[in-house]
């Protein structure tokens, strides 16, 4: 950002002022620290609504990155189809759900001449093997009808291998099939041409082709992400010795999952998918009660989202990690804590540099009391319980701004601190830096309260955002 003050160079002339490199880096990495966990929590605070907090501001650890995975059965069949070339073909598809397995076994269809039948059947008897199915059709000539034939058109046959009967003459198809042949494909076309021997339909072969068996999931992958990286999850079915795909090499990590078996539902590769997730330590995967699997990163973060690879599962994050929002490395006197800033190296070294105990003392100040109503802020709207419905924010956490002097008896002398920090720095540009960062910083922070304090903070938190402290040409 061309307006941001540059740390870089703020930070070399502090230490050059401070004549304390340790000392300066600690009240830059204060400010800069304090500035980001601020502008990240009204980000959160416009994420969440006001009725509906999520209560984990003030979570040390962050929180941790929540995805679904949807999965999908491991076998996806193409049913295989064959045709008889009848005036309007007739399309036969396999029923058995067999996939490839019908691949080459053939229907074929007789029709002989029409015969004295009882009363007004047509007769179809279904005879050979599944590889090779005989239909055979015999109209009737009506002999034993009143001398009306019965007569069964292309249309009709797909109707009776459909459903067993002809609505228009229900009762009137006398099947033997032993094999229960008929329902092992369903058909459609046909017209309204009869069937006759040594004609129509007669002598035609139909041949399955084009059913496929795919062992869907065997050599695919998908990646959830942890703070410390990408992790492939991919598939070998029935632990066969299949290969880990391209994309899953790639990641950071990979883990195979080898209980996942051929013809699995859905709902069986969720719960085996995800015992495989929750047996790695990254993340938690409670047993799904269906098709969709819900993961957890067990460290808290922001992390990239999850994608699936090409398993053809649906992997989206439903919750975004995020980190911590407190402030740990706190600005304190020495030695209060292990992680703790020194603010009284940084005091000495501001009296020495600025030789103004009271201004020395007000910068130090200044940042401590942001960084502990920072924390304050996080704890009070987690207390909330998960509505933001108190009003005592701007009355109890509001800080006390850097203001020129004499414009309150409790205010800290913004213009008298800007002139003394000029003429230690030598530096006029990096002095304001320092002081525009911390007052910008405290003005923010007290026009937040107020918002907080009416009790409706969705989108309105944006507004109070700061210019951090950037690197040189950011």
């Amino acid at each position: 950002m061309t307006d941001s003050p540059n740390r870089a160079t703020l930070r070399r002339k502090t230490e050059v002022a401070l004549a304390h490199t340790r000392a300066a880096n600690e009240m830059l990495d204060s400010i800069v620290n304090t500035q980001s966990k601020w502008n990240a929590a009204l980000a959160k605070l416009d994420a969440d609504t006001g009725a509906s907090l999520d209560q984990n501001y003030s979570d040390t650890a962050g929180s941790g990155e929540i995805t679904s995975v949807t999965t999908v059965s491991d076998i996806v069949n193409v049913n295989a189809t064959a045709s008889w070339a009848t005036s309007a073909a007739i399309t036969l598809t396999d029923a058995t759900s067999g996939g490839a397995t019908r691949n080459t076994q053939t229907v074929t269809l007789q029709v002989l001449a029409a015969a004295a039948n009882p009363t007004d059947k047509i007769l179809a008897d279904w005879t050979g093997t599944i590889n090779a199915i005989i239909i055979t059709i015999t109209p009737n000539d009506g002999t034993n009808n009143s001398a009306t034939p019965v007569d069964m058109t292309t249309a009709e046959l797909v109707e009776y291998i459909n459903t067993g009967d002809i609505a228009a003459k229900t009762g009137q198809v006398t099947e033997t099939d032993v094999s229960g042949f008929r329902g092992a494909q369903t058909t459609t076309g046909g017209d309204a041409t009869d069937l006759v021997d040594a004609g129509e339909g007669d002598g035609l072969v139909a041949t399955f082709a084009s059913g496929i068996t795919a062992d869907l999931l065997d050599g695919t992958f998908f990646i959830l992400q942890e703070t410390a990286g990408s992790v492939a999850f991919w598939i070998d079915t029935d632990n066969s010795g299949t290969t880990i795909p391209g994309g899953a090499t790639a990641a950071d990590r990979a883990i195979e999952i080898t209980t996942v078996s051929g013809g699995d539902s859905a709902n069986t590769v969720a719960g085996l998918v995800a015992t495989a997730i929750d047996d790695d330590a990254a993340f938690a995967a409670p047993a799904p009660g269906a098709a969709i699997i819900t993961v957890t990163n067990a460290v808290g973060g922001a992390v990239p989202d999850a994608e699936d690879g090409n398993t053809g599962f649906t992997v989206a994050p439903t919750s975004k990690g995020s980190d911590s929002l407190v402030i740990s490395d706190l600005f304190e006197a020495d030695d209060e804590q292990a992680g703790a800033q020194h603010k009284q190296t940084i005091r000495k070294s501001l009296r020495s540099a600025i030789a103004h105990k009271k201004l020395a003392d007000e910068i130090a100040d200044s940042i401590e009391e942001m960084q502990a109503a920072n924390n304050a802020v996080l704890a009070k709207l987690d207390a909330e319980a998960g509505t933001l419905n108190d009003a005592d924010y701007e009355d109890t956490l509001t800080l006390s701004v850097i203001d020129d002097d004499g414009e309150g008896s409790e205010a800290q002398h913004k213009q008298s601190l800007r002139k003394s920090l000029r003429s230690a720095m030598a530096n006029k540009r990096a002095a304001d830096q320092i002081m525009d960062a911390i007052k910008a910083m405290q003005e923010s922070f007290n026009a937040a309260m107020v918002v907080l304090d009416t009790g409706s903070i969705n989108g309105a938190m944006a507004t109070f955002q700061v210019t951090a402290l950037d690197p040189d040409a950011e």
